[in-house]
């Protein structure tokens, strides 16, 4: 379940009827529905001689908002523990968020719950939901979703905003109930339809994603724009990614980048990120690489490592920052150490050359192998010759033909033209003439020379129908794709 689970301590309906009151007390509350809040007091007060739970109830939400008087929230607690046990159901929900947040009072979640479960037998819509907001989160009582997710429901259906909003989220995501996105589309407009952000972007994501609704990229977007003018970051964000790929609207750089910038002003690191790519790659969009150092800066230091990447990159070559080689490892070691294995490629070689940091080989070994394990193929090439050349590592053919044979099948010709020599020379594995002759077939289309001399020496070594078959799978054979990168 994400951070848009609701959370809030509610101030109920400020007027009230009773059908059991006079006219005097309703003149009261009409008083108050238009603003007279010094009439409204006038007619509550010999209500509230005679101890009027409606009455108590009013005079506290007054105090609470500071209605006609000076906001006072010790005595709204008091005018709400007065009516409460008077047994009005609002008073009794808004006490027991008094209690749950330590507002007027100390903070008590066990008595918030015994409040809110006596408004809630009443079908207090606001205590239903705060107590189902308490089960979701197991605050005061045992986590139990499923209760949340009832109690939730009982809210809703009094039209309840946030309520409708988690249901539909526990709904979307499985969590207390089974899976259903039809019912979480429902309760996500609904709640949309009352202006609600969160549930506009939830409902333009599911019709986005073409869940519980067809996909239709054209009414996400309707709803993205709603929610984005209300605020909400991901909203704008996924705006942005709309307008930047022509999804339900042309393509259209100055919208993605209008969007993205409201993002990123809210922290939203994915836009902070993408910001800094549009700057630095521009196409319809003047370049600006100070901006997009600025905006990969803002979006590394919460911890992004394809923007911490690219600044080290900007600093190493001077692009919209003063070229610094000490930075460039800086950040190179911030991607690296989250796992970004073109970062740690570029690391190793900083470390094996002492460039910004200081000369180690034994940690250029340690990162050129992360970053062969997570599938560079010019970082599986070098840490095969380390291997095959003892250099920095204790000398291991086997494991140079493996790192080898990584980097060949990624399309690393040098790695094909050495992979074809520890064949033909059975060097780290068994002498296959056949395969130095792919390998080297392989690295010769991609234009190796050295691989196109030997198959000279090769091509006559080997039986014709071998090496038609050879032909046959060259022809066919295309590099594997790195799925890390």
């Amino acid at each position: 379940m994400n951070s848009r689970l609701r959370s809030c301590l509610f101030c109920l309906t400020i007027l009230l009827t009773s059908p059991v009151m006079s006219q005097d007390f309703q003149d009261g509350l009409d008083a108050m529905n238009r603003g007279d809040y010094e009439t409204a007091l006038k007619a509550l007060k010999p209500f509230l001689k005679a101890g009027h739970p409606e009455a108590q109830y009013n005079l506290a939400v007054m105090y609470d908002n500071g209605l006609g008087v000076e906001q006072d929230v010790e005595k709204a607690f008091k005018w709400y523990t007065l009516a409460a046990q008077g047994g009005d159901a609002n008073a009794q929900s808004n006490l027991g968020a008094m209690y749950e947040q330590g507002i007027g009072t100390d903070q008590d979640i066990e008595t918030a719950v015994k409040w809110y479960k006596l408004a809630v037998a009443q079908g207090a819509s606001s205590a239903q939901f705060n107590l189902g907001l308490l089960y979701y989160n197991g605050r005061g009582v045992p986590q139990d979703y499923r209760k949340a997710a009832k109690l939730y429901k009982l809210a809703a259906e009094q039209g309840e905003v946030d309520a409708q909003n988690n249901l539909a989220q526990m709904l979307d995501h499985g969590v207390g109930v089974p899976q259903n996105f039809q019912l979480a589309l429902t309760w996500y407009t609904l709640a949309a339809n009352q202006g609600d952000a969160s549930s506009q972007f939830n409902l333009g994501l599911l019709i986005k994603d073409g869940l519980g609704a067809p996909q239709n990229y054209k009414v996400a977007r309707q709803w993205f724009v709603l929610a984005a003018n209300q605020g909400d970051v991901d909203a704008q964000y996924s705006l942005a990614v709309l307008h930047k790929d022509g999804l339900g609207t042309k393509v259209d750089e100055q919208a993605a980048l209008h969007w993205y910038e409201l993002a990123a002003r809210q922290n939203h690191i994915q836009a902070q990120y993408n910001l800094g790519l549009m700057y630095k790659n521009a196409m319809t969009i003047p370049q600006d690489l100070s901006k997009a150092a600025k905006w990969f800066e803002r979006a590394g230091d919460q911890g992004e490592a394809g923007a911490q990447y690219h600044l080290g990159m900007m600093y190493k070559n001077g692009l919209g920052v003063l070229q610094d080689n000490v930075m460039t490892a800086y950040w190179y070691e911030k991607a690296a150490k989250q796992g970004l294995a073109t970062a740690q490629y570029d690391l190793a070689l900083l470390y094996s050359n002492g460039i910004g940091i200081e000369q180690s080989y034994i940690h250029a070994v340690q990162w050129m192998t992360k970053a062969a394990e997570g599938g560079v193929a010019d970082a599986q090439y070098n840490l095969a010759s380390l291997y095959k050349n003892g250099l920095s590592v204790e000398q291991n053919d086997e494991t140079a033909v493996y790192w080898y044979h990584r980097a060949a099948e990624q399309g690393n010709t040098s790695a094909q033209f050495n992979l074809g020599m520890m064949f033909y020379n059975g060097t780290g594995t068994p002498q296959d003439l056949v395969r130095a002759f792919i390998w080297w077939t392989i690295a010769s289309d991609h234009g190796h020379v050295g691989a196109k001399k030997n198959l000279d020496v090769v091509t006559n070594a080997i039986p014709t129908h071998e090496r038609d078959k050879a032909l046959a799978f060259t022809k066919a054979w295309k590099p594997k794709l790195n799925k890390n990168n």
